[in-house]
């Protein structure tokens, strides 16, 4: 065969070849595809001259700019993708502090319509009824028969046992307050000093998990226990002043319910676990650690109730401190369902010691 007729046939060859590559990049097949293609051609052919290698070669390089480019583009879709589950993510968390929210205001919803509910009671047998419904049977009422036992004024038992009563209420806040400065100074400041060393023992992010809410509640009980030893003779009076304070107590409740498993991981802590043990060892702390904390707030509500009903009953119903002492009973009833209702059910000293 001629020079001259082994070109014209190459031509023609070349000129097939591409034509078969547009339809193929066309019909969106990939490089595979095409070499394959190629290669059936080129055994096809019983001429192995080295213009088919060299478009064999022009081939493999168009299609690896082609998957160069394809990757690029990927990549930047990645990138995109990437920053749309990066703003789902925060989207999420957003719409967890909504949900806490919207989760606080039912409970304080809760709160206050059963105060209403109790404020609407008259006769004893529904208030009795109300009392069980929302599962305080220790907070029943007294019968009329025991209200009536009043004459005309309080016997000196009465007064002696209200005095008794309010020693037990300044006495108990007292022992609640130093359990919480135990924990702020024993617990929260060691902790937080180890986070921010070089080489912290404790992740930053524990401390608001196990120590949320604790500022507020140490506030909150100083300003109790001055006002408990100011005005013994008005009570009432006293946590009707502070009612819009109470809800840190609701708060607290809720972020044990919610992240009830973070407390259980950051209490696995090697500084935390040595921190505790070493509490509860000392004579002086009365062996109280990090347990009695998490249970403390939560049964410090039903406390006061018991306590101000007693005080109620050995006041006078003529007594202007009594209508205080009726509201605030109230006022500390409803609060305490709101802490039901947010946990379900408020965890035992038992449960918490699990920790």
């Amino acid at each position: 065969m001629s020079v001259d007729t082994c070109n014209v046939h190459n031509s023609i060859f070349i000129k097939k070849v591409k034509q078969t590559r547009v339809v193929v990049v066309e019909e969106g097949k990939t490089k595979k595809s095409f070499i394959d293609l190629v290669d059936d051609i080129v055994s096809a052919s019983s001429s192995r001259s080295s213009s088919l290698k060299t478009i064999k070669n022009q081939a493999l390089l168009e299609d690896n700019v082609m998957i160069a480019t394809n990757s690029d583009i990927v990549g930047v879709d990645m990138k995109k993708q990437n920053n749309r589950l990066s703003g789902v993510a925060r989207a999420r968390t957003v719409l967890r502090l909504d949900s806490n929210k919207t989760r606080e205001i039912k409970a304080i919803h809760v709160w206050k319509d059963t105060v209403s509910q109790l404020s609407l009671t008259d006769n004893y047998e529904a208030e009795q009824d109300l009392y069980h419904i929302l599962s305080h049977p220790a907070l029943l009422p007294d019968h009329p028969l025991e209200r009536q036992r009043f004459v005309r004024h309080s016997t000196p038992k009465d007064v002696a046992m209200m005095k008794f009563i309010l020693n037990e209420l300044i006495e108990t806040e007292t022992s609640y307050n130093q359990l919480l400065q135990l924990i702020k100074n024993r617990y929260m400041e060691p902790m937080i000093a180890a986070s921010r060393s070089k080489d912290p023992l404790v992740k930053s992010t524990d401390i608001p998990i196990l120590f949320n809410h604790l500022k507020e509640l140490i506030d909150l009980s100083n300003s109790l226990s001055i006002s408990f030893n100011k005005t013994k003779c008005n009570i009432g009076q006293v946590f009707k002043s502070i009612e819009s304070d109470l809800v840190v107590f609701l708060k607290y409740a809720m972020h044990y319910r919610t992240n009830i498993k973070s407390i259980r991981r950051a209490c696995s802590n090697v500084l935390f676990v040595k921190i505790d043990q070493e509490n509860l060892a000392r004579r002086d702390t009365n062996r109280l650690g990090m347990s009695d904390y998490f249970i403390a707030p939560i049964q410090r509500i039903p406390r006061y109730c018991l306590l101000i009903k007693d005080l109620q009953k050995y006041t006078h119903p003529t007594d202007s401190t009594y209508t205080d002492l009726a509201f605030a009973l109230k006022t500390l009833t409803g609060l305490a369902v709101a802490m039901d209702h947010v946990q379900n059910k408020a965890p035992t000293r038992t449960s918490i010691r699990t920790l």
